[in-house]
Formats: structure tokens, C-alpha cells, sequence
């Protein structure tokens, strides 16, 4: 089974393709700020596997796309980092 990282899981598109992709037996890895939000519960329902985390968690996120195949990446409308290696 193909395991996939979403970002913005919780998300209109992330949510989508989650549950798109579940429907296909893909592993979801549903990356969210808030696992006990509404959505993310759903998803995990659905058989998601819940990842707290944020996208400024860059050491985070290099664990969790170590043990995945594939990353589908929504990222927000408006990116502010404050981090001086965004160049």
C-alpha cells in the first residue's frame, strides 16, 4: 500500500484528495495543526493517520517524509516565513 503525506488534510483540496485517496486504498498520512479539530477526526474515521504538525516544522517534516512515498502538497494561500533559508 502506497503511503502519501498531505499537507492542509483538514483543508477543502487536502481533504478532497484524502479522501480520494483513501477510497483507493492508498495509507494517508494527514498532516494538521489541530488533530482533534472536526475534520481531522473525520478523517481519521475515514482511516487517515493523523500527523500534528505545521509546515515551519522543516526537521518534523523530513521524519515524516522518510516513512511515506509520496507528498501531496497544499500550502496556504499566503506563505510568510521567517526563515532566512527561504530564498
Amino acid at each position: 500500500m502506497k503511503k502519501i503525506l498531505i499537507t492542509g488534510a483538514t483543508g477543502k483540496q487536502g481533504s478532497a484528495a484524502a479522501y480520494e485517496l483513501l477510497k483507493n486504498n492508498f495509507e494517508i498520512y494527514a498532516l494538521t495543526r489541530d488533530p482533534q479539530s472536526l475534520q481531522a477526526v473525520s478523517l481519521e474515521k475515514a482511516g487517515a493517520v493523523l500527523i500534528k504538525g505545521d509546515l515551519e516544522d522543516a526537521e518534523g517534516l523530513k521524519v515524516i517524509l522518510k516513512k511515506v512515498d509520496g507528498l501531496y502538497l497544499v500550502l496556504p494561500p499566503v506563505w510568510v516565513s521567517s526563515k532566512e533559508t527561504d530564498r
